[in-house]
């Protein structure tokens, strides 16, 4: 099957185009694919059936939301930043977006990195939620510069 798809695809030069710059994105943009994917897992987790939300620490996020409105959230943002990476890498870039989701993304893990931080005994979480957040922080400055430069770029016509 993968050689069958290998076949079709020389015979698509357009296609191996995108999966080449595909790849090239991937590369560069690895942090924003991580915290997308774990953002969506964690939407998942979120809206199983069972008491996701059971750790104490978590408990404390459901007097600003509820454990759905969590799940949804962290799926559909998760999700939207994975398919804005997929339309960057393959067909133009998407920093403004970008920018904007690891925004998005920014105040979900401050919004987590506060509750463990402020609730019961130290966690991982206490460790892990900030490193998320001081990740989204340099990636909103990066996405904010690339979608500047393309944006100085489409207003002089070099791009």
């Amino acid at each position: 099957l993968a050689r069958l798809a290998l076949l079709r695809a020389r015979r698509n030069p357009m296609l191996i185009t995108r999966i080449d710059r595909m790849k090239h994105s991937f590369n560069n943009r690895f942090s924003e694919w991580i915290l997308g994917a774990i953002m969506l897992g964690l939407g998942l987790m979120f809206g199983l059936p069972s008491e996701s939300m059971g750790h104490a620490a978590l408990m404390q996020m459901t007097h600003t939301l509820t454990e759905e409105t969590w799940a949804v959230v962290c799926a559909l943002l998760g999700a939207s930043r994975l398919a804005v990476l997929i339309l960057n890498g393959a067909w133009k870039k998407q920093s403004h977006g970008r920018a904007a989701l690891a925004f998005i993304s920014l105040a979900v893990w401050t919004q987590i990195s506060i509750v463990f931080f402020n609730f019961g005994p130290p966690t991982p979480g206490d460790v892990i939620f900030p490193v998320f957040m001081i990740a989204e922080m340099f990636l909103v400055f990066r996405a904010s510069v690339e979608a500047g430069t393309v944006d100085a770029s489409l207003k002089h016509g070099t791009n």
